[in-house]
């Protein structure tokens, strides 16, 4: 019995410690009750049927001291509960179970629940795809992911390099719209990396000026959950993999990183980055200017006098070349207040932006985020899409954040 003990305890805390780095939801805690419960059950039916047996055993043993006129030997009582009333008998299961309890708690609090660190997982076709942060995004994408619960990735963020306001988590910058859809321009995918033999990959950004503050340190850890995307906080300057790792990364203009091709299986990064606005300071060149250039385009099928009458109404007397912060700033509060928001989807046809501005006034965050940079795009105002997820839940004892597909966000990146 004190074997069987010795074996259960030691079962359930390995399981409860894998369960507990595997698991991402706090209901988990609920099934660590259940579990004590069953096993100190099973425990104690174990115990019964094996006094059973030694009942049986006895008995057979005296039977045949009968039968050979022996006299039968001393009985040899039970040596952990001889003398002791059943009450008592049951208080080393109990001790058990609750040490067990307490230190099945303290594992799932401290340990990490890191999606796929322990169990290889592969994304199978009832998990959910992320679809909004390749080069190519229509306007119900971060919509249909925001009706998910399911858990995109955690990040591991020290406390003193925790954000005043809910992080950005940066997957897609995109800069050209047309009916309904935005894609990134062939022109600004470039600079590939190959991954070394220590699984690390270095850029140098030539277009932007260098931090005076050395960047700061992220740990991801992603679901298999269909994308390319390597998110961040901001611009990146290298990104390390530990374990499973693509053969080559991508980064565009915009700063934003890639592999070639989705990843079927969890994979764990760390990466430096500068948590800044990632459109600037930027060094003055040609390039430069033709990214800017890019960044004002509209699409022929949009309306540009009625889009820019409307955001001149908007944001009255303040110069938008001048002052581009305090137009946007305009601009998004009269959005966020004078529209609704709403999970639906796109309105559809040709035109959705304009049937959003104009007609339904109402929907989901892609939409809010396309007419803003579209509205800025039409006063002479850079302006790109940013799709990504924002905030999470933060852990304050693994010091991490778990971001779920509800976090999914779309936001503007400004040129100030």
């Amino acid at each position: 019995i004190d074997r069987d003990r010795s074996s259960a305890v030691a079962m359930i805390v390995s399981l409860t410690a894998v369960s507990a780095s595997e698991g991402v939801s706090p209901l988990f805690a609920l099934l660590i009750p259940l579990t004590l419960a069953c096993a100190g059950w099973a425990l104690h039916v174990r115990a019964r049927r094996f006094l059973g047996a030694t009942d049986r055993l006895r008995d057979l043993a005296l039977a045949t001291w009968k039968l050979s006129g022996d006299p039968p030997p001393a009985a040899v009582p039970n040596r952990a509960w001889a003398g002791k009333p059943a009450p008592r008998r049951a208080l080393p299961w109990l001790g058990v179970l609750l040490s067990v309890g307490a230190l099945s708690i303290v594992v799932f609090m401290v340990t990490p629940r890191l999606p796929g660190r322990w169990l290889g997982q592969r994304g199978g076709s009832g998990r959910a795809r992320l679809t909004g942060f390749s080069g190519e995004v229509d306007l119900d994408s971060i919509g249909r992911l925001r009706r998910n619960q399911a858990v995109a990735f955690r990040v591991e963020v020290p406390r003193a390099q925790l954000p005043g306001e809910a992080p950005f988590w940066r997957g897609a910058v995109l800069d050209e719209y047309r009916a309904g859809r935005w894609q990134l321009s062939p022109f600004l995918r470039q600079s590939t990396r190959h991954i070394s033999d220590n699984g690390t990959a270095g850029f140098n950004d030539t277009l932007l000026i260098p931090e005076r503050e050395p960047p700061l340190r992220y740990t991801f850890h992603l679901e298999p959950i269909g994308t390319r995307a390597i998110f961040s906080p901001g611009v990146v300057q290298r990104v390390m993999f530990r374990g499973a790792r693509p053969q080559h990364l991508i980064k565009n203009m915009f700063g934003v990183v890639n592999t070639r091709r989705t990843y079927p299986v969890a994979i764990s990064y760390e990466l430096e980055a500068w948590r800044t606005k990632p459109w600037g300071p930027l060094r003055p060149s040609t390039l430069v200017a033709h990214i800017r250039n890019r960044c004002l385009q509209l699409p022929p099928e949009l309306n540009r006098a009625a889009l820019e009458a409307y955001a001149r109404k908007v944001i009255g007397s303040i110069d938008p070349l001048k002052d581009p912060a305090r137009a946007a700033t305009a601009l998004e509060e009269h959005l966020s207040t004078q529209f609704e928001y709403t999970l639906e989807g796109s309105p559809g046809g040709i035109r959705p932006l304009e049937t959003f501005l104009f007609e339904r006034k109402r929907g989901h965050c892609e939409l809010f985020a396309s007419a803003h940079v579209i509205l800025l795009r039409s006063v002479g105002v850079p302006a790109r899409l940013v799709t990504g997820f924002r905030g999470g839940e933060y852990n304050d004892i693994s010091q991490s954040y778990t971001v779920r597909q509800s976090n999914a966000h779309a936001w503007v990146e400004v040129s100030t």
